[in-house]
């Protein structure tokens, strides 16, 4: 009796992947780029910050490199054994990958911001620590939470400031001053906090006092 052939399970899989931004050398492009190391025949772009380019490699046999965001993908006729993505973006970029087989039915493949997560970057976590405090938007890259765990940024959901200083207005200004009064998008008054649901970057500034406050910042975002 021949024995029973050996059947190697389909494994599916929701990879992570952080790209630097890419660099320039003598007028062109150089990406950046990381291989996505799992079995598939077809690969599926959960959420990206930014566009793309993925490439499947099978055997030594390189295949097209397309340009992909979120909600897109492609079925690979052969299969693959790893997949190439690159960054050309000059800024960094993060994506949620699933790569699979076409006979695994996952209905979760539909994108919604609701599958993942709002996380929390502590931006400023402890007051009167600091006479300036820079807001960078972190969309793009990764970040750790006040607990200490790894997140990609997808996009800023709002900043958070919560103003603890009873007599002072803070403004939230543009990105690098150095004044309490300077250009301004936002007034937090004495005491309150408020919500500014705005991408980009700005900062606080009381001319040299310390700023008696907590900045936080909340952005769609995968687990790493």
């Amino acid at each position: 009796m021949s024995a029973s052939p050996v059947i190697k399970p389909k494994i599916t899989r929701q990879v992570p992947v952080q790209l630097p931004a890419a660099t320039t050398l003598n007028g062109q492009i150089v990406p950046t780029e990381a291989a996505i190391t799992q079995a598939g025949d077809r690969f599926y772009v959960l959420a990206t910050s930014g566009n793309i380019q993925i490439q499947p490699v099978r055997a030594g046999a390189v295949g097209v490199s397309n340009s992909f965001s979120t909600g897109q993908g492609q079925p690979v006729e052969g299969g693959f054994d790893t997949l190439t993505v690159k960054n050309f973006s000059l800024y960094s970029c993060v994506a949620l990958i699933w790569v699979g087989f076409d006979d695994f039915i996952n209905d979760q493949l539909i994108i919604a911001n609701s599958s993942y997560s709002n996380a929390v970057y502590p931006t400023y976590s402890q007051a009167n620590s600091a006479a300036s405090v820079a807001i960078k938007d972190l969309s793009g890259q990764t970040f750790l939470d006040i607990n200490g765990k790894k997140w990609g940024a997808i996009s800023r959901v709002a900043i958070e400031v919560f103003n603890l200083d009873t007599g002072i207005t803070l403004l939230l200004q543009k990105s690098g001053s150095l004044v309490s009064n300077g250009p301004a998008v936002g007034a937090i008054y004495p005491g309150s906090p408020i919500k500014f649901e705005y991408a980009g970057d700005y900062t606080l500034n009381l001319g040299g006092s310390n700023i008696n406050a907590i900045v936080s910042e909340i952005y769609l975002a995968i687990p790493f």
